[in-house]
């Protein structure tokens, strides 16, 4: 597989001065956090799970999430981990910690990992908008402008 962004030789070093700018520029916390990158399986599947219960508290949750790991930096590989940050939203921790585990749940995110790769998912930030794939965090304005006035 391809290695990320933040390890690649020149781009790396850029990068990683580039989300620092890009933070200090939304106003949002940001530090490169370590070990980077990670499994987010539990945060993936619990993540769809609350989305199969409450879209809005499933994205609550996402945003919960990465403040968590980018945010603070903290390891969020854990399934504890991710019940402490769906905890305080008023999730259940030992449904979250169950649901995480179950096999329908998971069979759940692999259907939409398959279904990010035939649409063309490749990294991260990643939108389709109207069916056009748009990836990058500066291409954000794009996005913006896309929903608001229509394609070009």
């Amino acid at each position: 597989g391809n290695r990320p962004l933040a390890d690649q030789p020149l781009q790396g070093a850029y990068c990683k001065r580039d989300w620092d700018r890009l933070a200090r520029h939304m106003k949002v916390a940001w530090r490169m956090p370590t070990p980077f990158p990670i499994a987010t399986l539990a945060a993936a599947r619990a993540f769809y799970w609350l989305d199969d219960k409450d879209p809005g508290l499933a994205k609550r949750f996402a945003r919960a999430t990465f403040d968590t790991y980018f945010g603070n930096g903290r390891d969020i590989t854990a399934p504890e981990t991710v019940a402490d940050i769906a905890a305080p939203l008023g999730v259940d921790r030992a449904a979250l910690l169950a649901a995480v585990q179950d096999p329908a749940v998971k069979e759940r995110l692999k259907q939409e990992t398959a279904e990010a790769l035939r649409r063309g998912v490749f990294g991260s930030p990643f939108f389709v908008v109207d069916g056009e794939p748009i990836w990058g965090s500066d291409r954000l304005w794009m996005v913006k402008h896309w929903l608001r006035e229509g394609g070009w």
